[in-house]
């Protein structure tokens, strides 16, 4: 659970952290480097709700980096790590166990509405409007304009924000977006409330969809290019 520090190095030199009005104290490459490591991990701590008495932080970065003797032995350094470890997996089995619930509740009120249908495998799914073009099969791809919510309204993902359509093969996509986009026809327009088993699992997604997430996505299918052939 805990990030390595060569893996907190690789993601602060991908990530290109703003620097603020102290940018002008940062002269030489080896300040820079040190700064860009310390907001990356402050902020990665952050995010992930990891509390530290910071000063201990910088004077065991000091002595590691000088080379001088620990006052924590080897064992007791992984102790406390491992404590942190072991918080960090109970706190994300409460999120899943908290999500999945909300996910479920939101689920069974969902399929209750007069338009909204339910397929054997749990997907629920409403058409807006049918379209007059071709479905798509399991063996085409798509080029298609979506968006994507968590059942509490947050938004993750929009091809509308990026004022671009998607183009993917439909079996490189999630379950539910294989089960769904097979009953709509170019042109045409649907929502489908996806269950965390037809979505991301366990495992989740980047840092907005959380494991056993269930999903919202607002989907208009716009051309389907059949195997060999350009789409229209």
């Amino acid at each position: 659970m805990l990030k390595s520090f060569a893996s907190l190095f690789a993601l602060c030199v991908a990530a290109a952290p703003s620097f603020a009005a102290d940018t002008a104290e940062l002269q030489n490459p080896e300040q820079r480097l040190g700064y860009a490591i310390g907001y990356s991990q402050g902020r990665d701590f952050k995010q992930r709700g990891i509390e530290f008495d910071v000063e201990a932080f910088v004077r065991g970065m000091k002595f590691g980096l000088s080379g001088n003797k620990s006052a924590m032995s080897d064992a007791e350094m992984q102790a406390a790590i491992q404590t942190l470890n072991d918080r960090l997996i109970k706190r994300q089995s409460a999120e899943t166990d908290a999500a999945h619930l909300a996910g479920e509740a939101f689920l069974a009120e969902n399929k209750k509405k007069s338009d909204v249908i339910t397929l054997p495998s749990g997907l629920q799914y409403r058409i807006i409007k049918q379209g007059e073009g071709k479905s798509p099969s399991i063996e085409d791809s798509v080029v298609a304009h979506y968006r994507g919510t968590l059942v509490n309204g947050k938004e993750f993902d929009s091809s509308y924000a990026r004022k671009e359509p998607s183009t993917f093969p439909l079996r490189s996509v999630i379950k539910a977006w294989q089960e769904a986009l097979p009953l709509l026809k170019e042109g045409g327009k649907m929502q489908i409330f996806v269950p965390s088993n037809l979505g991301y699992g366990t495992r989740g997604a980047g840092s907005l969809i959380g494991p056993d997430a269930t999903l919202i996505f607002d989907i208009e299918l716009i051309a389907v290019k059949q195997v060999g052939k350009p789409a229209n």
